[in-house]
């Protein structure tokens, strides 16, 4: 099993996801299926996001923790527990 994804990564990818800075929001109720962490974005305004990242693992780095790649975050603005229409 892989190494679980840091909260420090999961603030920055989401920051670039929805477009604030890592003080604007918190992430909160992350779970794991397989290789995808799923997890939920408030940010201060009360916009929420639900969001997930997927690690990969590249057998051509060398490195122990460098060797999985994290995907950009995946977040979808919700209104209740539905999408939210662009």
């Amino acid at each position: 099993m892989s190494p679980e994804v840091d909260n420090d990564t999961l603030a920055r990818k989401t920051a670039y996801a929805i477009g604030v800075t890592q003080s604007e929001f918190t992430i909160s109720g992350q779970s794991r299926e397989g290789e995808t962490t799923y997890y939920t974005a408030t940010t201060k305004a009360g916009k929420l996001y639900s969001c997930f990242v997927t690690k990969t693992h590249d057998p051509m780095r060398t490195t122990t923790m460098t060797n999985w790649v994290i995907s950009d975050a995946k977040c979808t603005q919700m209104k209740g527990n539905k999408p939210v229409a662009k």
